[in-house]
């Protein structure tokens, strides 16, 4: 099988996770009185939409994070607390900023993205605006256009989560703040807020929430998310490292 065809299909599993806590960024599963308008999204191409256009809108959010910080590792996993072995999927995600490239005069920031147990490491390149115009696949080929967007979603939407949910504001609404204080992720250190969801709202049971700050900075990123539904299932992503 063709490596980088494994990796794609390997990363492909997120499943669960990357589409429950987009439904959340996009205000899909809420009750109508957390929501501003439009209907809710139940079925599974309504949740790939929604997972395709707000991980395109973070382009300008990705590129400064990847200012931010050069390296970063986050872990989502899905649960069926229904089952004796609740865990059915985890996976875990890098990236590493490799510099600046230049192609027909467009400077792009160019991120190296990984995943832990899968083959084909790529390479995605940023245009100015955040969008991923090529991706080099390690040890394979390089594509363009639609391709290279293929290659690089599941990567551009797990990082999306980080720094999408700060500036979500139906979910904000419906968080309290419950606890603050200081953690390290490697040798940096972060304040960091913890939310929780007022009241249930059908079908969260509950969601928990914790936002970091950016030291000298105004820009906070989500560490931490927990959503858990009536009907027993569970996402969660944490942040594992962060390297300046």
């Amino acid at each position: 099988m063709n490596p980088a065809k494994k990796g794609l299909a390997a990363s492909g599993k997120v499943g669960i996770v990357v589409v429950l806590v987009l439904l959340v960024l996009g205000g899909a599963y809420f009750a109508p009185s957390l929501l501003t308008g439009g209907t809710h999204g139940t079925s599974s191409q309504s949740s790939q939409t929604s997972l395709s256009s707000v991980a395109g809108d973070q382009g300008p959010a990705l590129l400064a994070l990847f200012g931010y910080f050069s390296q970063m590792q986050m872990q989502s996993s899905a649960y069926d607390n229904n089952e004796a072995f609740p865990l059915a999927e985890q996976h875990t995600y890098s990236y590493l900023v490799l510099g600046k490239g230049t192609i027909n005069s467009t400077q792009y920031t160019r991120v190296e993205f990984s995943q832990v147990g899968a083959n084909g490491d790529v390479v995605a390149w940023f245009n100015p605006r955040g969008g991923v115009d090529r991706v080099d696949v390690i040890g394979v080929k390089n594509y363009t256009d639609a391709t290279a967007h293929i290659y690089s979603q599941i990567y551009v939407s797990a990082f999306s989560l980080i720094t999408g949910l700060s500036t979500n504001a139906t979910l904000l609404s419906a968080l309290k703040q419950t606890s603050q204080n200081t953690t390290s992720f490697g040798s940096t250190k972060f304040d960091v807020t913890t939310y929780s969801l007022k009241s249930p709202v059908a079908p969260f049971t509950s969601i928990t929430v914790k936002f970091a700050t950016i030291p000298g900075t105004n820009t906070k990123i989500a560490v931490y998310f927990d959503e858990k539904t009536t009907d027993g299932l569970e996402s969660t992503f944490q942040v594992m490292s962060i390297t300046k």
